[in-house]
């Protein structure tokens, strides 16, 4: 019993090896906010490049909407707005299942509400007629159509007329020589 109590002892104050301590030199710094951004614009610029070149055929995706459509030229109110292309948009994903040529695209168009696109028109929408109300007051009640859209647009683009006035105050004493023909 004293000879395991002996070699218990011995192991027991004998040093135990530690890990050789890490040599901050050796890692690399983090990754900056701009490294990141860099390298994120990097990956998708392929990506983006395929997007933009990708055809749809949409006669062949769409034919019995498309079926009163005539010649091979579609107007895109007429004939593709009314058209689901969260269709065309799950077609994309299924044929590329790994995200390879498109990466994310096709999933984030088709998570938005109503595609991609219609939130931006909304918001304009409602800047234009919250500057309506602002413009058509009580004391401004007697205003046309014409004027009170005037006067809506002029109020939504007035920060950007009065940087555009101080930005480039030297050019408004020039003459302008524009002739229309």
């Amino acid at each position: 019993m004293a000879r395991a109590t002996g070699q218990m002892m011995t192991a027991m104050t004998r040093p135990i090896p530690m890990a050789p301590l890490l040599n901050l030199q050796e890692h690399p710094p983090e990754p900056t906010e701009a490294d990141i951004q860099a390298q994120s614009e990097a990956e998708a610029i392929p990506f983006l490049k395929n997007w933009r070149r990708h055809l749809v055929d949409w006669k062949a995706e769409f034919p019995e909407e498309l079926a009163h459509a005539d010649g091979n030229r579609l107007d895109p109110v007429a004939h593709l707005l009314p058209l689901d292309v969260g269709k065309v948009y799950s077609a994309i994903e299924r044929d590329d299942p790994c995200r390879s040529k498109f990466g994310f695209i096709p999933a984030m168009a088709s998570s938005s509400y109503a595609q991609i696109g219609a939130l931006n028109a909304e918001s304009f929408c409602e800047r234009v007629l919250r500057a309506a109300g602002q413009v058509m007051t009580d004391g401004n009640t007697l205003l046309d159509d014409e004027e009170l859209e005037m006067l809506a647009i002029l109020r939504v683009n007035r920060d950007f007329m009065e940087r555009m006035r101080t930005r480039f105050a030297h050019l408004k004493r020039e003459r302008c020589s524009v002739h229309l023909d």
